[in-house]
């Protein structure tokens, strides 16, 4: 049957007899992922400027969009701030279902040490590396499921049984196990842990590297991403900004990186700090409209300048034209001849006969 593999292709013993191409038909496995994440997921660190403890904060933000496979929606009740404990917070773009498959394995495995070791905190960078991992046993799973189980392998028997494998073959199921892509999925880890002296943003991204983002103080990922970035770049933000001017930074950001395709309109925010383990909490709706309203009376006022300051260089274009044509309509003075003052050049005399 078209685009089924065919029964004979688990026969181990076979594997040397066949083509690459004859056994690797078009299928949804071959699919490449090349889509960018949509959503935006944003995270700031500031100074706590709010409560007497000091210290510093992060604020995070992001939309509600999801996206799973050829789905891509926005619910209006689901919340993608994920607090893995009193302390940690992670927020996902890309991909829902590979998301919550990695997002899953995660939570079991902070929730399992939490219970049995409650004293032992967990670090930012620590759970941002276990997502990193449990991202690459899913990929190698799909690329495992895809690429060689037609073939009756899993990754530990086609690591046994590549000394009796035909070369080509073994070349090709190598490279296509190397290029496999699965879908594109990213992620902020923000919070407080031991080893301050405050809050961190670790950035994991479809490669799995994970980057820390410290000292810049923010961080954005998904589909909006350049332009919530270029919104602190332009603001010049660092940590060491007021909580207030960061909380409508954050929303500001988010906002920009509406203009993106596939950034929610709905916001979700919350706040981690300023001391481990006794502050995570979402932002309120009261707070989200004041942001709201706020950022629109900024955007209204924005407007009006900017409307007013392209009428200002109208005018000042507008006059340099008239001076321009003013000029070009002067009559042209004609200038009289350059009076030749140089002595005359003499003609030299005919010769004549002299009388006598």
């Amino acid at each position: 049957m078209k685009n089924n593999y065919p029964l004979t292709i688990r026969k181990r013993q076979d594997t040397n007899k066949l083509d690459f191409e004859e056994w690797w038909p078009d299928s949804p496995q071959k699919r490449k992922y090349e889509r960018t994440p949509v959503t935006v997921c944003i995270a700031a660190i500031c100074k706590n400027t709010i409560s007497p403890e000091g210290g510093f904060v992060v604020i995070g933000a992001t939309d509600r969009m999801l996206t799973g496979g050829d789905i891509e929606y926005e619910p209006k009740s689901t919340n993608k701030i994920f607090h893995f404990s009193t302390a940690i917070t992670g927020m996902f773009a890309g991909d829902l279902n590979l998301q919550t498959e990695v997002v899953k394995r995660v939570s079991f495995a902070v929730q399992t040490r939490i219970n049995s070791e409650p004293q032992k905190w967990w670090e930012v960078k620590e759970v941002a590396e276990l997502y990193a991992k449990s991202y690459q046993e899913s990929h190698l799973k799909r690329a495992e499921n895809a690429i060689l189980a037609p073939l009756g392998y899993d990754l530990n028997s086609f690591h046994a049984d590549q000394q009796r494998m035909n070369p080509e073959l073994l070349k090709q199921l190598s490279t296509k196990l190397a290029q496999f892509t699965s879908p594109e999925v990213q992620a902020i880890f923000c919070g407080l842990d031991l080893t301050g002296p405050g809050p961190h943003i670790y950035v994991v991204g479809n490669s799995a590297n994970v980057v820390c983002h410290d000292i810049t103080g923010f961080a954005a990922i998904g589909a909006g991403y350049w332009h919530a970035d270029s919104q602190f770049m332009f603001a010049g933000h660092t940590y060491e900004k007021s909580f207030a001017e960061t909380l409508l930074l954050v929303y500001s950001a988010k906002k920009r990186a509406e203009v993106a395709p596939g950034v929610g309109e709905d916001t979700d925010m919350f706040i981690i700090g300023p001391t481990l383990g006794t502050h995570t909490s979402s932002v309120g709706e009261h707070v989200l409209r004041k942001l709201q309203a706020t950022y629109k009376n900024t955007q209204s006022r924005k407007q009006k300048a900017d409307v007013k300051s392209q009428a200002e260089i109208g005018q000042f274009i507008s006059e340099l034209n008239k001076k321009s044509q003013a000029e070009v309509a002067k009559p042209q003075k004609i200038d009289s001849p350059v009076p030749n003052t140089s002595s005359p050049a003499t003609k030299p005399e005919e010769p004549h006969e002299k009388r006598p």
